[in-house]
């Protein structure tokens, strides 16, 4: 995997927003600080609040937190879920990886042409 950007830059962030390009990006976890917790698709699931849209209600996890807010020193550390639909969410977590979070695209090196053929009408081309 190639092309490693630190956080989040507002030309990533839109990216992650268009599901075309999901398959090309790969969120990296490090300290939690940079990814939403429920809006971004850093789970295989894809973002949780599509899948479990009361969850921040039934876990306590307000809407608007970061991943810090369940790694503690390098680790997961989830509160107790009771909520039978929410705990999927825990059963298969990704890595957490040293550093920062990063945004990383997969397969080959990061260029405005490798994102135009991606949205490009298939006629196109």
């Amino acid at each position: 995997m190639d092309g490693g950007c630190q956080g989040g830059s507002w030309g990533w962030r839109k990216l992650l927003r268009l599901r075309s390009a999901l398959p090309y990006i790969e969120l990296k976890i490090g300290d939690g600080e940079s990814f939403s917790l429920w809006h971004d698709p850093w789970h295989s699931l894809g973002p949780l609040i599509q899948r479990f849209p009361c969850g921040p209600s039934r876990t306590n996890i307000p809407a608007a937190a970061t991943l810090s807010t369940v790694i503690v020193d390098g680790a997961w550390r989830w509160p107790l879920i009771t909520d039978m639909e929410c705990i999927e969410i825990i059963h298969v977590l990704p890595t957490i990886h040293n550093g920062s979070d990063s945004i990383l695209w997969r397969g080959g090196d990061f260029s405005t042409k490798v994102v135009y053929d991606i949205f490009r009408s298939p006629g196109l081309r």
